[in-house]
């Protein structure tokens, strides 16, 4: 089955980690926006993104606060993000429908099945 092209942006500050977010996932023929902090993030996000990918740890702005920014702005309240750390559990103010963890270390392979999950299918592009 042909996986369904997404508008992905990737929040992550590690140079390494959002190349190889990138390349993965244009590989497997998403378009992605790969942005290195929450600030430059939310001057560029638009509601045309399926789902936004960004860790906890930002420089000069929590994901946390990155989140509750972005959810605090009209029409961003269900965009799905995709939160990926090392915690166990999200803190409780991000904690919502819209918004999963994935924990650190994960398996790449499954990278793209996390990110339709975190989309859901009412947000692929055909």
């Amino acid at each position: 089955m042909k996986e369904r092209q997404l508008l992905i942006m990737v929040v992550e500050p590690d140079l390494p980690l959002a190349a190889l977010f990138q390349l993965d996932l244009t590989q497997r023929g998403h378009n992605v926006n790969v942005v290195h902090s929450a600030e430059h993030a939310l001057k560029v996000l638009t509601l045309e993104y399926d789902v936004v990918v960004t860790g906890l740890r930002l420089p000069e702005m929590t994901g946390e606060r990155f989140i509750q920014s972005m959810r605090a702005q009209p029409g961003y309240a269900d965009l799905p993000v995709l939160v990926i750390a090392a915690d166990v559990a999200l803190p409780k103010p991000i904690t919502d429908s819209a918004t999963k963890l994935r924990r650190k270390p994960f398996n790449l392979e499954h990278f793209v099945d996390y990110m339709a999950e975190a989309a859901g299918p009412g947000r692929f592009r055909n």
